[in-house]
């Protein structure tokens, strides 16, 4: 009740949306997720709270959503910071190989030093 008074007044403020969501996960996963989504819709071009649901997702061990957001936000709200983080969650849970893959697809639609400095610091990655 209490995080859903606070977003009638800060409604724009991601941190709000993810505390709420987090609060819910200790009950209701599903629920935790209908939160995220519902704040996706509301603040449709936050990168943090993009990520966050990416970090959310990887936490509960929901990969193929994580996946998925992952994908949907390089499209929809595309930097360097999304592929870097994007990369490092390739790397830690499918391995160097899968981040190779995933570095080409990022340099094709989003060329940019940061993407290629994050893969340099993987060693054996070139």
């Amino acid at each position: 009740m209490t995080y859903l008074r606070c977003l009638t007044t800060f409604r724009f403020c991601p941190d709000i949306w993810v505390a709420f969501a987090e609060y819910e996960a200790q009950f209701d996963k599903q629920r935790a997720v209908a939160v995220l989504e519902e704040a996706i819709s509301v603040i449709p071009k936050s990168v943090l709270l993009r990520l966050a649901c990416c970090d959310f997702y990887e936490e509960h061990e929901m990969m193929e959503q994580c996946i998925k957001e992952f994908e949907r936000t390089a499209r929809e709200c595309p930097c360097s910071t999304v592929w870097v983080m994007y990369l490092e969650f390739a790397q830690r849970q499918q391995g160097t190989d899968a981040m190779r893959a995933l570095f080409q697809r990022a340099m094709e639609m989003y060329p940019c030093w940061e993407v290629v400095a994050k893969a340099g610091e993987n060693d054996g990655f070139f």
